[in-house]
């Protein structure tokens, strides 16, 4: 992940926020073929995420790597345990599934 990819998450989030104040939102994010990532990425993701924190219900994030795992790790700390890691492809579609359900 590079700085204008976490710029783009934050932006697509922001906006769908502001759209829809008081929503709370599930963030879905497949990382399986991510291998690495620039530190200030999940710095700034991490602080955004703190800052909004009250406007997640979830956060899963499917990866693969060890080094996105440890940052992910980290992150989570930060934010409390509210990310859910997933291992694959079928089990993030399972949770995106289950969600998209829950909300209709």
């Amino acid at each position: 992940m590079e700085p204008a990819v976490s710029e783009l998450i934050m932006t697509y989030v922001d906006e769908r926020l502001r759209r829809e104040p008081g929503r709370k939102v599930h963030l879905v994010h497949d990382w399986l073929a991510m291998d690495g990532y620039d530190s200030s990425c999940r710095q700034t993701l991490t602080a955004w995420s703190a800052k909004n924190l009250g406007a997640f219900r979830s956060i899963h994030i499917a990866q693969r790597s060890k080094i996105v795992a440890m940052g992910v790790q980290v992150a989570n700390l930060a934010l409390g345990g509210l990310i859910r890691t997933h291992p694959d492809l079928g089990s993030i579609e399972a949770e995106l599934t289950r969600i998209l359900r829950e909300e209709t």
